[in-house]
């Protein structure tokens, strides 16, 4: 029953993803994606390596975006193929064969690996060699990363039911739920933990703070702008990782406000009106997000006061915006790395990694940016400035 009410849930979702989209298209005409205008390159990609990491994406939205950990890039792909991959050379360090449909981000830690099934499962393995540990049933599908701290293991599946488990046995510890609205895309923001406070974004439009020991609700707070009653309008979803800097969180979803939060007061430090269903990032001194539309935003960290805005890849589906050492590197649907000046938003550089595109954001580390695309592979490329 469980799995039919899992699956009910999966095609509504789906569904009215089309739908918001479809009405969208009926009003406006259809957007193509900014042409590529020449550029004066001033930081140079160039490959390192290329690997084969399994079965690509073609065929559903799903990121399964990989994670680097001491220097070794975990990744899964759709039909249960774990591999660990040296981020040096591209060699395989180990890869293991399971019989899972593989559905969500891949979350690591030193002892563990954990991913969420096709059948609403959370799957856990070792670090060292793939082996399965344990697994456990979950209420829904998950689509967003697993998250591992102090011996728990948190995962929020996409009907809004957040648990967590004893990494070590599988035994559950506590639940939480939020009534996720019918209206919802079918992706999903990953809890973030400090303090012992667990941090979960929802479809409600809601962020909301959970004690690690035990699950009660610490705070919440709405940041949703929707103020009309049109189809696209009636989702909130907070599909972005929430992401924490010092005492700050930061927060941004489908229809919401990107919200400076102080999480030792629960008092909102800055909000600004933008929607966005790629995500955003934040360093010392700034805060940068891709909106709906595929413009990308630096603001101010502190006050939230917008320092510049590119347009130049408008309508490109891009992913999350990662900041690396004055960069801003993003991807796009068409199969393009892009750079951009921390500074100034200027494009610097641009790459085509893959015609089948790429939605999961790309890793930066150690001067390299390690790209996976849609058919399945990861690439890495040097930044030569």
């Amino acid at each position: 029953m469980g799995t039919v009410n899992c699956m009910k849930r999966i095609f509504i979702s789906v569904l009215v993803s089309i739908i918001v989209v479809l009405s969208g298209c009926s009003s406006k005409k259809m957007r193509e994606p900014t042409p590529l205008v020449e550029i004066k390159e001033t930081v140079k990609l160039e490959q390192k390596w290329s690997r084969d990491v399994g079965s690509g994406t073609w065929d559903r939205y799903l990121r399964l975006s990989p994670l680097l950990y001491n220097g070794i890039i975990y990744v899964a792909d759709r039909n249960g193929r774990l591999k660990a991959i040296d981020g040096q050379d591209g060699k395989v360090i180990w890869s293991k064969n399971h019989r899972y449909l593989f559905t969500s981000d891949i979350g690591v830690s030193s002892k563990y690996i954990m991913i969420g099934t096709a059948k609403a499962e959370l799957a856990v393995f070792e670090r060292s060699t793939g082996e399965q540990r344990w697994i456990a049933e979950l209420s829904s599908e998950v689509i967003s990363r697993p998250v591992f701290t102090k011996g728990k293991i948190i995962v929020k599946s996409v009907d809004g039911v957040v648990k967590t488990f004893n990494a070590k046995t599988g035994k559950l510890i506590w639940e939480y739920s939020d009534k996720s609205p019918q209206l919802t895309m079918r992706v999903g923001s990953a809890p973030v933990v400090k303090n012992d406070k667990v941090f979960v974004g929802f479809s409600s439009g809601y962020i909301i703070a959970l004690s690690l020991a035990n699950g009660d609700v610490l705070w919440k707070k709405l940041i949703t702008s929707n103020v009309t009653h049109s189809l696209d309008n009636l989702m909130v979803d907070i599909d972005t990782d929430p992401k924490i800097y010092q005492s700050d969180l930061y927060v941004a979803g489908i229809n919401s406000n990107l919200t400076s939060i102080d999480m030792l007061s629960y008092s909102v430090n800055w909000k600004k009106k933008i929607s966005s269903y790629s995500g955003l990032d934040v360093d010392r001194a700034s805060v940068v997000i891709t909106d709906n539309d595929g413009i990308v935003y630096l603001y101010r960290r502190a006050s939230g006061r917008l320092v510049w805005r590119q347009e130049g890849l408008k309508y490109r589906d891009l992913t999350v915006p990662v900041i690396y050492r004055g960069l801003i590197f993003v991807a796009d649907i068409q199969g393009y790395l892009h750079v951009m000046s921390h500074a100034s938003g200027k494009l610097l550089g641009r790459i085509k990694v893959h015609r089948t595109g790429v939605i999961v954001p790309p890793i930066v580390y150690n001067n390299v940016v390690f790209v996976k695309t849609n058919n399945g592979y990861v690439t890495a490329f040097i930044i030569k400035k």
